[in-house]
């Protein structure tokens, strides 16, 4: 796939985003072009956050500003070296037939929380802030929504076809959660064991 970005495009960049550098407007473009293509090779890009624990992937969504970064941070203070982050913003998620894999890419987030990499998705997990901890999961037909909000949708109608589709495969074949927490140890607990189904206390480093 070659992507090509020219000044009209970085014009309308620079109208929606003024005050940026034109180098961050660029890769912007760049962006927002290939996740325009993506559906077409079964892939699209996703608003999330995704980390690896032995050789698997797990995602968190969430809107910006509810936490999936600090939940991701306690993961890494509680359970240490066995967590790694793929990507923190925008990873690609992408069904090969038989598996749903997610990959890193450049654009992370304000952390900059990313690796050259991909794993084999287990599972994911949609944040709310509450004052109790409790972790619910979701029927295929009842995460639908929430899973289309964090996809990028084209503007194309046959990529967005196929982004449903993915869509869909994701949420027949992939256990996926809400999580309602605090940010607290008792909630890396609840969402460790119940999406690795995994003996938290086993890894857990204490702190």
């Amino acid at each position: 796939m070659e992507i090509e970005v020219g000044e009209e495009q970085l014009s309308k960049e620079w109208t929606s985003s003024p005050g940026f550098e034109d180098t961050y407007l660029e890769t912007l473009s760049i962006y927002r072009k290939i996740a325009e293509r993506l559906p077409t090779y079964g892939r699209a890009v996703f608003h999330g956050a995704v980390i690896q624990f032995q050789g698997k992937a797990y995602f968190f969504s969430a809107p910006s500003g509810t936490g999936k970064s600090t939940h991701i941070a306690l993961w890494r203070k509680y359970l240490g070296e066995h967590v790694g982050i793929i990507n923190g913003d925008k990873p690609i998620l992408a069904d090969d037939g038989s598996r749903i894999l997610a990959y890193g890419t450049p654009w992370a987030g304000k952390e900059g929380w990313q690796s050259n990499c991909c794993a084999p998705l287990q599972g994911g997990c949609f944040l709310k802030q509450a004052e109790r901890n409790r972790m619910v999961r979701l029927e295929p037909k009842e995460c639908a929504e929430l899973l289309m909000r964090q996809l990028y949708l084209p503007s194309s109608p046959q990529a967005a076809v196929r982004t449903l589709e993915l869509a869909d495969e994701i949420t027949k074949r992939i256990p996926l959660w809400v999580l309602e927490c605090d940010m607290s140890k008792e909630a890396v607990r609840l969402s460790f064991e119940a999406m690795t189904g995994l003996d938290y206390e086993k890894f857990c480093i204490g702190g």
